[in-house]
């Protein structure tokens, strides 16, 4: 709660953590209602394999940010995926376009960076699994 009190009362007023994830995941979810009525399926898949996993790859091993605040990147991957698979026809090239980008993404391996000290490297690993390679 202390957060909140001081995030509101310093100098320069920023929004507490949570609300910017939540405008975030707002503004993720219109952009993908909007571009599939607009039928822009192929570049909501374009967002999803280029934008989304080169974001949490490059931030994960470049800039050294935690799984924790990569998870709504990865969410909105999967998010955009599954909304093309659903607003494609299965007997067409565009889905089997889909089921190759996820098999690429698996094959990548995990997603890894040295590990701080002097052995190992840090594998990125939500609750759910294991991330992809960058």
């Amino acid at each position: 709660m202390h957060h909140l009190r001081d995030a509101l009362l310093s100098p320069s007023p920023e929004y507490p953590p949570e609300l910017n994830h939540l405008d975030n995941v707002a503004h993720d979810v219109l952009m993908v209602r909007e571009d599939v009525a607009r039928g822009e399926l192929d570049g909501l898949r374009g967002t999803a394999f280029y934008n989304r996993t080169g974001v949490v790859s490059e931030r994960y091993c470049s800039l050294g940010d935690g799984v924790d605040s990569l998870v709504h990147h990865i969410h909105s991957a999967w998010h955009m995926y599954y909304q093309v698979a659903v607003h494609t026809a299965y007997d067409t090239r565009e889905q089997d376009r889909l089921v190759l980008d996820i098999v690429r993404i698996q094959g990548l391996g995990p997603l890894t960076r040295p590990a701080t000290g002097h052995y190992g490297i840090d594998i990125a690993r939500t609750v759910d699994g294991t991330v992809w390679n960058g």
